[in-house]
């Protein structure tokens, strides 16, 4: 498309999509789950520094926020706290929550109960490792992909805001197709793989876009 030379390959950072996009589901995803050994998976796969998703299950702030892994000390496990607009979500110790990580493997997800909070010098949640049985690896296989000519809204997050001319972390974007693995979107410039972005996915105008937070996988010009 022209204006638009880069096809922008994103894969999903949390559960493979499937969503009801005027109409029907169009996206099904075939998925293996299988528990998870937890040495293995906290020596290769959930690192300091790891990116990950999280999940607030109830309340005014329930949905998906992007978080990072802080630190790891025993059986704690230290995350960014989730931020919405400038504010830190409110959360509190007892309160439960679903982490995903993205691995090339497929997706690991599990669900942990927060300890404590630290507010102050920066928000911080302290969470209790989960055990073997409640880590799950999702392996993605035979995914769908379907055209899908829609304007989508991206936000690159972090260190990644700073790619694009304009100046601005924010722009909407013409989407080439999906599926329950990614999307492909057209950008009009370059960006840097293993780029991160929020990605907000239209429905229609009775409902409001779903949050999907992504990873650029590849990037291809023309």
């Amino acid at each position: 498309m022209r204006g638009y030379p880069f096809s922008v390959f994103a894969q999903s950072c949390a559960q493979p999509l499937n969503i009801p996009l005027r109409g029907p589901r169009l996206f099904m995803a075939s998925e293996a789950i299988r528990t998870v050994d937890r040495k293995v998976f906290l020596r290769d796969i959930l690192l300091p520094g790891s990116r990950i998703s999280l999940k607030i299950h109830e309340g005014n702030f329930a949905g998906y926020y992007p978080s990072r892994v802080d630190d790891i000390q025993g059986e704690t496990l230290s995350i960014a706290g989730p931020g919405y607009k400038g504010i830190n979500v409110p959360l509190s110790p007892g309160n439960q929550l679903t982490l995903s990580i993205v691995a090339a493997n497929g997706v690991y997800q599990f669900v942990v109960q927060i300890i404590h909070l630290q507010t102050e010098p920066i928000y911080l949640l302290a969470l209790k490792i989960p055990d073997n049985e409640s880590i799950q690896h999702i392996q993605r296989r035979q995914f769908v992909r379907m055209n899908w000519r829609e304007n989508v809204e991206c936000q690159l997050l972090d260190e990644d805001a700073d790619q694009l001319s304009s100046g601005n972390s924010k722009i909407i974007v013409p989407a080439k197709n999906i599926s329950g693995n990614g999307i492909c979107l057209l950008f009009p410039e370059k960006l840097r793989v293993r780029s991160r972005m929020d990605i907000f996915l239209p429905l229609d105008k009775t409902r409001p876009p779903i949050y999907v937070m992504g990873e650029v996988i590849r990037c291809d010009e023309g």
